[in-house]
């Protein structure tokens, strides 16, 4: 009779053997069987089989499962946690990564962190741009003598990089001696992001005098940074170099789209395009920007129902797209892309609900505006601006009031145009006493100076009220040269209100002004309709 202890090491074999290939293979519910077969042979216990089942959840995407396991561990060792840390790193949650980080440099005195756990926190910093975070780990990585390998090194550079410290980076670049084309990838994006262009090209050029094979993420970083100086020749001529083995990647292409969009090459965007092999929502929202930018508002439309058949749109996406149907005037187009916003909780977002905003406007319907509106997370001054528009333009003057009264509230400062908005709303509605107060919190709450259409609108709600001598004072009292538009506001009131002494000397003024000349003949109409009501 086989003795139990070596059952047990056969079946730990065995379920060691499975677990590493689902993990490979992806092979979710076939893990989770093993998974079932190691808690009902009593087996939970076993660290080694708990690290690799926190492995294969993870490798498979499940990053519940996977911290579940890991809390039910009795025992742990640096390989648990570095497992852990970087699952949630690869899934994109860095603050929980470094939680797990710091819960593991107080609780444990036995475990200490190795490099590995120490380039996954790196990497959690440099996507977070945590220099403090990072600076600390960096530190305790010295005081505790822990070898630097390649891998660490190159997590280190691109942390100083990301936090925008490439003086550090480079140093810790200078001193690898075995660079490989991470080390050298990390200080070529590094410039290049800086706005160092040049700077990422010459190490660029010193990392193919020193052997080194660039990659798909070198070559993307030398294709921007070429297009960023305007050497479209070259870079074009390095497209042609590299062919086929490497336009399909999904960061070259992207890379090409962006190169060709911005010399105007529009086909040669689409083609580098149509060749990428993966599209991921960058690259997707990269092409889909290029067509509306060049004013093919349809064409953006339509590559956008055929992204979201494969990808999820982000923000970015949306924005562009629903610019795109409000330009179009396509309210049913814009309602499925928002039921897409409203499904991923990106209506909230500020630039997605400020486009939503102004599409709902384009078609008057103010009041699913301002429930867009009301929904914004984070309302910035775009937001505050778009929905006094909003108002504006449909002449719901008091309320456009009540959003800049709630905006001062909140120490929201707006610009030029949403105050022209916010007057034009509060002059087309008779609210005088609204204008005024507007007009003057422009310059005393905002400093801004008002201008030529500010003044126009002060002067047109007077005027509507029948103070026209007002009116008349405020053109005479303008710190500039009054211009066509606010003579005009003021010869309508006085038409309107019987007002001809001021009216004549008004458009006798209007006439004489050195830069209006006498060529403008909307103003002699004006005048002439202002004679013939008088008669």
């Amino acid at each position: 009779m086989e003795p139990p202890q070596s059952r047990y090491a056969q079946l730990r074999q065995e379920y060691a053997t499975i677990l590493r290939k689902c993990a490979r293979s992806r092979l979710l519910e076939d893990g989770r069987r093993v998974h079932a077969r190691i808690i009902h042979s009593g087996h939970t216990r076993d660290r080694f089989l708990g690290n690799l089942l926190v492995q294969m959840y993870r490798d498979c995407g499940r990053l519940e499962d996977a911290r579940a396991v890991f809390d039910s561990m009795p025992l742990r060792n640096e390989f648990s946690w570095a497992i852990i840390i970087s699952a949630y790193v690869g899934a994109g949650k860095e603050q929980e990564a470094l939680c797990l980080y710091r819960t593991l440099v107080r609780s444990s005195t036995e475990i200490q962190a190795d490099a590995f756990i120490f380039s996954s926190v790196l990497a959690a910093c440099a996507r977070l741009k945590c220099l403090e975070q990072g600076l600390e780990i960096h530190e305790r990585i010295v005081k505790r003598g822990v070898k630097q390998d390649v891998g660490l090194q190159n997590a280190l550079v691109t942390m100083y990089a990301k936090c925008g410290r490439i003086d550090r980076a480079k140093q810790v670049f200078d001193r690898i001696t075995h660079r490989d084309v991470v080390s050298w990838n990390a200080m070529v994006s590094a410039n290049a992001e800086a706005g160092h262009l040049e700077v990422a090209l010459k190490i660029y050029q010193e990392m193919v005098s020193a052997g080194v094979k660039p990659d798909a993420f070198t070559y993307a970083s030398v294709l921007n940074a070429l297009a960023g100086l305007g050497r479209i020749e070259e870079a074009v001529l390095l497209h042609s170099r590299l062919g086929s083995q490497i336009e399909t990647d999904t960061i070259v292409g992207t890379a090409l789209v962006s190169l060709y969009t911005g010399c105007g090459r529009l086909d040669c965007a689409r083609s580098a395009f149509r060749k990428i092999s993966r599209r991921d929502v960058l690259c997707w929202s990269t092409m889909i920007s290029a067509e509306a930018m060049a004013g093919h508002d349809r064409e953006a439309l339509e590559l956008y129902r055929e992204m979201i058949l494969s990808v999820r749109p982000n923000a970015s996406t949306l924005a562009t797209v629903l610019a795109a149907c409000t330009r179009l005037g396509d309210l049913s187009s814009g309602a499925l892309v928002r039921d897409g916003a409203i499904q991923s909780g990106l209506d909230r977002d500020a630039v997605v609900g400020t486009t939503l905003v102004n599409l709902y406007a384009r078609f008057g319907d103010v009041i699913a505006a301002r429930e867009v509106f009301d929904r914004i997370k984070a309302r910035d001054t775009i937001s505050w601006t778009a929905m006094v528009a909003a108002y504006a333009q449909h002449g719901h003057g008091r309320q456009a009031m009540e959003i800049f009264q709630a905006l001062c509230l909140e120490g929201i400062h707006l610009d030029e145009v949403a105050f022209t908005n916010i007057l034009g709303a509060c002059s087309h509605s008779g609210l005088l006493d609204e204008i005024w107060e507007c007009f003057v919190a422009m310059r005393c709450d905002h400093g801004i100076h008002p201008g030529a259409e500010h003044y126009r609108c002060l002067i047109s709600a007077l005027g509507r009220s029948g103070r026209i001598g007002e009116a008349e004072e405020l053109i005479k009292s303008m710190p500039f040269q009054t211009d066509s538009r606010a003579w005009m506001a003021l010869l309508d009131a006085c038409k309107t209100h019987k007002s001809f002494e001021v009216g004549a000397g008004a458009g006798s003024a209007m006439l004489q002004s050195s830069r209006l000349g006498g060529g403008d003949g909307s103003l002699y109409v004006a005048v002439s309709n202002l004679y013939d009501s008088h008669c």
